[in-house]
């Protein structure tokens, strides 16, 4: 307790009190976090733990990803694979001329005249061109070319529908 003579020096022991209590609180709380006081910022160990936690979950959601970018990357190639043949068609009708669409023996492309086409970039290779599920050497299209035409991999067939556009892609047992 201060002994104050005077009102004056009461209240000016007053003020210096309530002024010196707070920031002395203030300093307490800084350095109860770290042992430098005023230090702002995180430690090591909570930064390690946020990359571990990171990497755990890319680690989780790498299979799913990538599953996705090769279904992507296959209904794209199936889809060129498709317009390719309605091309061809679309060209003959076009001309009105036959066209025909045969497999290049040495690059396993798939030509018809000047269109050439890598379907599935080479890693599946093309074994026969199918007309309403026969195999063919070569698959003549006509004007109004109104059958199913095929192409069959190694492991499955993709055919379209020239009548009605419709894809179907079935895999072999």
């Amino acid at each position: 307790m201060i002994l104050c003579t005077s009102a004056r020096e009461e209240r000016a022991a007053i003020m210096t009190l309530s002024v010196t209590e707070p920031t002395v609180r203030k300093a307490e709380k800084a350095t109860t976090r770290t042992s430098i006081p005023g230090n702002k910022g995180f430690t090591l160990v909570e930064l390690l733990v946020v990359l571990i936690i990171i990497g755990i979950m890319s680690a989780i959601a790498y299979p799913s990803v990538s599953r996705g970018i090769r279904a992507f990357k296959y209904a794209q190639d199936k889809q060129k694979v498709v317009l390719f043949v309605k091309r061809a068609l679309l060209a003959a009708r076009m001309d009105g001329k036959s066209r025909l669409i045969e497999i290049d023996s040495e690059t396993t492309e798939l030509t018809c005249g000047k269109l050439r086409l890598n379907p599935f970039e080479g890693k599946e290779e093309l074994k026969a061109l199918l007309i309403n599920g026969d195999e063919v050497d070569a698959m003549p299209i006509a004007p109004f070319s109104f059958f199913e035409a095929g192409i069959r991999f190694k492991d499955r067939t993709l055919t379209v529908n020239l009548y009605d556009g419709k894809v179907d892609d079935k895999y072999d047992e």
